[in-house]
């Protein structure tokens, strides 16, 4: 099963609320907000209990219409370089994204938009009472005024001779229909998810040694997992490490530092993310 990859700005998240109730499988909401001038909406903050660690925040303060198609384009661009299957939809009200949506298509992208049901047409009203009765023209209802003196004969118009066109001789000439061109679809290879065997897992074990035995069972849980799917904050990790070992805040916490300390990541992400170096 494809993992599905959304993309919204706060403004456009009620495009997705259907959707992710409906989403079956994995999926991750990338939602673009401006920290300096926004506030965040109570749909989506109602919302997130249920979404969780599938959504990411980014913050595009200071950012403009071509930097925001950018970071799409690149964040595609790596998830295309996993061996797994990928299908994008980007939620918006706009045009700003046709372009970019139709280039990635024909490269054999599994990407299309979001965007807002049209209004049905509703039936005129009818206006109550009864019809306004029709305006006569005063041209129609004023008398011309007669001239002294006699009438004036019409002058005789002659007919105009129409002259018409000369039928030429022998069978139209057919014009030459040019064949549609068909365009074919580019055939792509299925992505298949790639398995992590325990020897892949001892091997990482070895090349980040730690003595601590609550630091090595974590180890093994981030390094079954594939990077997209591991925590990218601190208290996301700790939240995995809560769930996983049943302790504390400063605990789970304390486990973060130790996890940083064997050098297996570091917070060198944009925006203090975690950098996974395995």
């Amino acid at each position: 099963m494809s993992t599905t990859i959304y993309f919204a700005e706060t403004k456009d998240f009620k495009l997705l609320k259907s959707r992710l109730t409906d989403t079956e499988g994995e999926f991750r909401v990338y939602l673009y907000a401006d920290t300096s001038n926004v506030k965040i909406p109570k749909d989506i903050i109602k919302s997130l209990p249920k979404i969780g660690n599938y959504l990411v925040w980014e913050d595009i303060a200071g950012f403009d219409s071509s930097q925001l198609v950018n970071h799409i384009v690149f964040m595609i661009g790596q998830y295309m370089m996993l061996e797994e299957q990928f299908e994008f939809f980007i939620a918006t009200k706009t045009q700003r994204y046709a372009k970019t949506v139709e280039l990635l298509q024909r490269e054999g992208v599994l990407i299309d938009v979001i965007a807002p049901e049209e209004p049905t047409s509703q039936p005129a009203k009818k206006r109550r009472g009864r019809p306004p009765k029709a305006k006569i023209a005063q041209e129609e209802t004023a008398q011309p005024k007669r001239g002294r003196g006699r009438p004036r004969k019409n002058p005789v118009i002659e007919p105009a001779v129409i002259e018409t066109p000369k039928k030429k001789r022998g069978r139209p000439k057919k014009q030459a229909e040019e064949p549609k061109k068909t365009k074919s679809a580019k055939s792509r290879k299925p992505r298949t998810e790639k398995e992590i065997t325990n020897a892949e897992v001892k091997a990482k074990l070895a090349a980040f040694p730690s003595t601590d035995a609550d630091v090595e069972q974590i180890q093994k849980v981030l390094f079954g997992l594939g990077k997209v799917k591991r925590p990218k904050i601190d208290q996301k990790l700790g939240d995995l490490i809560k769930t996983r070992l049943g302790i504390g805040d400063n605990e789970a916490m304390s486990l973060v530092d130790k996890l940083k300390a064997t050098g297996m990541m570091d917070n060198s992400g944009k925006g203090d993310r975690i950098r996974y170096k395995d």
